[in-house]
């Protein structure tokens, strides 16, 4: 990132909630985060993989402190991450989050469905329903495990779960884990023709 204009970046980062316990000062950790990257403020600080349904309780003190933070110009907007439709039917009605990271593909493939657990079967219309209301609500939406949390091995699948993300309606924006640059430019090429074809 090393000479590119910091304003044409967008940078977000994860802080746990159940590392194994929450962090105590999660300003402290913040602060180390920026003091690794050299960077006086990211853009976005999300609570990483929730999966319990009372959240907006129990991680409270973080998000007070992800609040302050916002006040103090250390991230522009702060969200979550959810796994499992309990915690993700719950960010709903929280007006707290700016944005969502939220899992999407049309396959299922570790979408969000009964409790979060890792292989669950994902239930999408379901998570379909739950993202479009938290999209409803003005908050942006960022898709992930768009290609199954890398399990998607043929072309095909990576294909249509790109196409679906592109033209669903609801996702602002995507983040992809890539293993080589091949990836990375195969992503982009499935992208630009399903943002031509608008199907």
């Amino acid at each position: 990132m090393k000479g590119l204009p910091r304003e044409s970046l967008w940078i977000q980062t994860k802080m746990r909630w159940d590392n194994p316990t929450p962090p105590e000062r999660p300003l402290e950790v913040l602060k180390g985060f920026l003091r690794e990257l050299r960077m006086d403020y990211v853009d976005s600080l999300l609570i990483h993989c929730i999966t319990i349904d009372n959240w907006t309780e129990t991680l409270k003190p973080m998000m007070d402190a992800f609040s302050e933070a916002k006040e103090q110009g250390l991230i522009r907007i702060h969200g979550v991450s959810c796994h499992g439709l309990p915690a993700l039917r719950h960010a709903v009605d929280c007006d707290w989050v700016d944005v969502q990271l939220a899992r999407i593909n049309p396959q299922g493939r570790h979408v969000d469905g009964l409790d979060g657990s890792w292989d669950e079967p994902g239930n999408v219309p379901e998570a379909v329903r739950t993202i479009e209301a938290i999209r409803s609500r003005g908050r942006g939406v960022i898709g992930m495990k768009m290609i199954g949390g890398g399990h998607f091995t043929d072309s095909a699948d990576r294909e249509r779960a790109l196409t679906y993300a592109m033209n669903c309606g609801f996702v602002d924006a995507v983040t992809i884990g890539f293993a080589s640059t091949r990836e990375i430019d195969e992503a982009i090429d499935g992208m630009n023709r399903a943002l031509a074809s608008g199907r």
